[in-house]
């Protein structure tokens, strides 16, 4: 069996650079482990730990941000919205107004939201 690395930095990347030689490999995992004399359970645990971070980094991203227009709002709008520093219009339609005294945190969490739902 090849050593294996002691430091976590330097397990995260033998594994990493081995699940890469693996994809590129065509062969099965088992396979390929056994050729170049590695665990193929280790490295089974370590495909599924990256795939659960990479799954885990996909969902976590920042939100981005996106063009806007700004449209001149009719006397119903404007008179029901008066209260509102800030009115959101997604592009599927849902409508956010927000009050010039808003919670941030609040706010990202909706954002979040409405961008992973997009």
């Amino acid at each position: 069996m090849s050593q294996i690395p002691r430091t976590l930095k330097e397990k995260r990347h033998f594994w990493l650079s081995h699940l890469e030689a693996w994809r590129d490999s065509g062969l099965s995992m088992v396979a390929y482990a056994r050729q170049v004399g590695i665990s193929s359970k280790s490295l089974g645990y370590w495909h599924g730990k990256a795939k659960r971070e990479s799954s885990q980094a996909a969902t976590t991203q920042r939100p981005r941000l996106v063009p806007v227009s700004v449209a001149t709002a009719s006397a119903s709008e404007s008179s029901a919205s008066s209260d509102a520093g800030l009115c959101l219009v997604a592009r599927q339609g849902q409508r956010v107004e927000i009050a010039t005294d808003f919670d941030p945190a609040t706010l990202q969490r909706l954002l979040t939201v409405l961008e992973t739902s997009a």
